[in-house]
């Protein structure tokens, strides 16, 4: 281990308290668990020398003030999380990948920690998301009279931070839709690939949720095979998960229904170049797979976006803490970002993120642009947001040597989820926080 690497493709890193100090937190996003190791913030810079190159005392000469011993846990504790690249981390990842390949259903990782693992107290909780000061109230009954919603847009930041900014469009489900299939375009946060699809079900603490196999068979007949290359990427996500709790529970005497998982990952290249993501061959060809899919199948389908508005703050790569008055711009931008969503107009979305160079980092915007394209829904309404910048994440400090797992990013991105760098990895920037590219 004297020439240890850190697989940086598969780190993660979080800031929090440690010993009431700066610190941060470390977890292998591969392994869709919580474990993970935390670090004096001081000692970050231990992380880029673990490149493979160095000798443990070449690293431990490269920073003043350091033993060969921390030098040597710190290695340690990362090869305990399978973040060191040898036989033995290559071997758990091909058992966690092969795992997840033989798996009929797609299993929670949330529950217990985000929500409920318990049906009881899960359903509580969501009644209470509705209940709250500027919710909608609960779900009055079915009005068969009023058409089914076309899109909802929904976020993927944990219950207690998102709290009814989830409830208003799933009360829209619960009181309107007749629909029999939800296509549910997400935010990937854990893969390079553009479109991510699979055709597992999903198991909550509600129950199953089943993947409607010949939609999904339809959509990659027309898209290509590729679209199942990195599966795995869903075993580790949140953004679909997170939208299932709140759908059963707005479906729970509605059991004839299924679900069409499709992960969205960055359209960097289209922001960058300002030019329209329908001009990219591959975006092109899942926006015409999805409506030939729903044409095909002849289901009435709804179609559900989880995404998030705006990331900012430290803690996604700022380097400056939020005042009242970024914090104020931040909303009047993501507000003015929801107008164009409701127009409908994906192109005209598309301007927005241009213009600006997604400079709040909306992780929603690639889900978004792919469901307008194909849903075609027109005209729609937004909802107020909860607190803070519209849609914004917590930046609070969590709580003492955790993270406080949120699963609204996860990752640390240099400047937006849609942002997709050459190489991933953890890089340090300056005395700045270490970044997971």
């Amino acid at each position: 281990m004297d020439h240890a690497r850190l697989l940086e493709s598969d780190c993660e890193i979080l800031p929090i308290e440690h010993r009431g100090r700066p610190g941060l937190f470390i977890r292998n996003r591969r392994q869709a668990s919580d474990a993970g190791i935390s670090l004096p913030r001081e000692l970050a810079i231990v992380l880029p020398l673990i490149d493979g190159r160095r000798t443990l005392d070449e690293i431990t000469r490269a920073v003043d003030g350091l033993s060969r011993e921390i030098v040597e846990e710190i290695v340690l504790a990362l090869d305990g999380i399978y973040l060191i690249d040898n036989e033995r981390s290559r071997a758990k990842r091909q058992t966690t990948i092969q795992a997840f390949k033989q798996a009929t259903v797609r299993e929670p990782i949330c529950a217990g920690g985000v929500y409920s693992k318990d049906p009881t107290a899960l359903g509580r909780q969501i009644d209470s998301m509705y209940t709250l000061p500027g919710g909608p109230g609960l779900p009055s009954r079915f009005e068969p009279n009023r058409p089914t919603p076309r899109l909802v847009l929904s976020p993927h930041i944990d219950y207690r931070r998102g709290k009814h900014s989830f409830t208003w469009g799933f009360k829209e489900i619960a009181e309107r839709s007749t629909a029999t299939i939800y296509v549910i375009i997400a935010t990937s946060h854990h893969s390079f690939s553009r479109f991510i699809l699979t055709a597992k079900d999903f198991r909550t603490p509600l129950g199953l949720v089943p993947t409607h196999r010949d939609f999904v068979d339809l959509l990659a007949d027309t898209y290509g095979p590729e679209c199942f290359h990195d599966e795995y990427a869903h075993q580790p996500e949140h953004s679909i998960e997170l939208e299932l709790p709140l759908l059963q529970h707005a479906l729970m005497n509605k059991p004839d229904y299924a679900i069409v998982p499709l992960l969205v990952g960055s359209f960097s290249d289209a922001v960058d170049q300002r030019r329209s993501p329908a001009t990219f061959e591959d975006i092109r060809r899942m926006i015409e797979a999805i409506r030939s899919a729903e044409e095909a199948c002849g289901e009435e389908v709804c179609y559900i976006v989880s995404g998030d508005l705006a990331h900012i703050g430290p803690k996604f790569g700022d380097r400056s803490k939020v005042t009242k008055q970024t914090s104020i711009s931040c909303r009047e931008g993501d507000e003015r970002f929801l107008q164009e969503v409701a127009s409908g107009n994906a192109d005209r979305l598309f301007a927005v993120m241009a213009d600006d160079q997604d400079d709040r980092r909306i992780c929603g915007f690639p889900p978004l642009y792919v469901a307008l394209s194909a849903a075609r829904p027109g005209q729609g309404t937004p909802r107020s947001l909860t607190g803070g910048p519209a849609g914004c994440h917590s930046i609070d400090s969590p709580r003492e040597g955790r993270p406080g797992f949120d699963a609204s990013a996860g990752r640390l991105p240099p400047r937006s989820p849609i942002h997709r760098p050459t190489r991933a990895g953890c890089r340090l920037h300056g005395d700045g926080p270490a970044h997971c590219l």
